[in-house]
């Protein structure tokens, strides 16, 4: 092999598949990739090769290890405003979005670690799904009918939380004539006005913060309010107030389940102010939707497990009596409503043969008791 000339760089390595591309490390080829790979995530860090998300795994780009002036070079082609840049370079940390060329959307962060910069990469597709297509219950369609209360959508990080949130928004955007604004940061999802009009408003690019956005936000006429979790007491007390004068609201929460959201927008207020706010999200609140994703048996990306709260009379006294912690058993004993469990989802999922059983296993808490009691079901 000696005296041969060394060969460009790789585009893509997974197994024996290889793709030859440039010398030069591109940072819109290594997104054109991502987005024929249809990868989740990106990393790239320096010292490392590129490194795709792909069903949950992690592929490598090429052989080439990424380098501070690669970064450097990076930087530079996301970001062309020199005070965004000045302002990242100060406080280590930026989160925004990155379209590439009517491709698709990116939300990037963008950080420092060991004194050099690297940035996380999530795609997100510029066309968006509808309920059917991402295979959610039909029972999500009846909250987008809704004139006003409050929708919560909830899970940990990197459950499609933004995903479903979007193709409610966009089914209201087909079917009603409304004014939906949106606060989110950074923006992912770009809608593209149908019956509605649409306002997007981005976190310290449109508005100063979310508690500011949503102090203005009444006097902007909105029928629907879109707000991408929630960061302290103001901007709890303004959801619940909106939700409270017509306004119909969906938010995200990064909660692993009904309860322990009721008692995160609780533990924002004092012992002597939670009587009065339990009371306001027991008349607000219509529902609480919460998702996990699941690894398809075929290897064919994931499955969308997702649990349905609606509240009825009895799920708002156990709010109204601090009594949430039976709500999930209330949940079961009123399927007949619509009400779905996780476990509900899980099974169907097993029984339609998309998940294996070792991916159900991942989400039980008692894993051995509860794994018993799931297939006696």
């Amino acid at each position: 092999m000696t005296g041969m000339k060394k060969p460009a760089f790789f585009l893509w390595r997974e197994k024996d598949d290889i793709i030859q591309g440039s010398e030069e490390m591109n940072l819109k080829e290594i997104l054109t990739v991502m987005i024929e790979k249809n990868a989740s995530d990106l990393h790239l860090v320096v010292g490392n090769q590129p490194c795709f998300v792909i069903n949950g795994k992690l592929s490598y780009y090429d052989d080439r290890l990424l380098t501070r002036n690669d970064l450097k070079a990076f930087l530079d082609e996301v970001i062309d405003d020199d005070e965004r840049k000045q302002k990242f370079l100060t406080q280590k940390e930026l989160d925004f979005a990155y379209e590439l060329e009517g491709k698709a959307r990116f939300r990037v962060n963008a950080y420092f670690q060991r004194n050099s910069i690297a940035f996380a990469v999530r795609m997100v597709p510029l066309n968006i799904r509808n309920l059917e297509a991402l295979h959610l219950p039909e029972e999500l369609k009846e909250f987008t009918t809704k004139r006003s209360g409050l929708v919560l959508v909830i899970g940990p990080a990197k459950t499609g939380k933004s995903t479903t949130v979007a193709a409610m928004v966009n089914r209201i955007n087909e079917t009603l004539p409304l004014h939906i604004v949106t606060i989110e940061d950074p923006i992912e999802y770009v809608y593209k006005p149908k019956k509605s009009v649409i306002s997007q408003r981005e976190v310290k690019e449109d508005t100063h913060s979310f508690a500011a956005a949503l102090r203005h936000i009444v006097r902007q006429s909105p029928g629907v309010i879109v707000v991408d979790g929630v960061k302290d007491k103001d901007s709890v007390k303004m959801i619940l107030e909106a939700a409270e004068t017509g306004h119909l609201v969906f938010c995200t929460l990064q909660t692993w389940n009904a309860i322990q959201s009721v008692n995160k927008l609780l533990d924002f207020f004092s012992d002597s102010e939670k009587k009065q706010v339990r009371i306001q999200i027991s008349h607000t609140l219509k529902a609480i939707i919460s998702q996990r994703l699941l690894r398809r048996k075929d290897g064919n990306g994931f499955a969308c497990a997702c649990e349905v709260l609606k509240v009825n009379q009895t799920i708002r006294n156990l709010i109204r009596e601090d009594e949430q912690g039976q709500m999930l058993s209330v949940m079961e004993d009123l399927r007949r409503e619509g009400m779905i469990t996780l476990s509900d989802r899980f099974l169907a999922l097993y029984k339609q043969g998309i998940v294996d059983l070792a991916e159900i296993e991942e989400f039980l808490p008692d894993k051995k008791g509860n794994l018993d009691t799931f297939l006696l079901q």
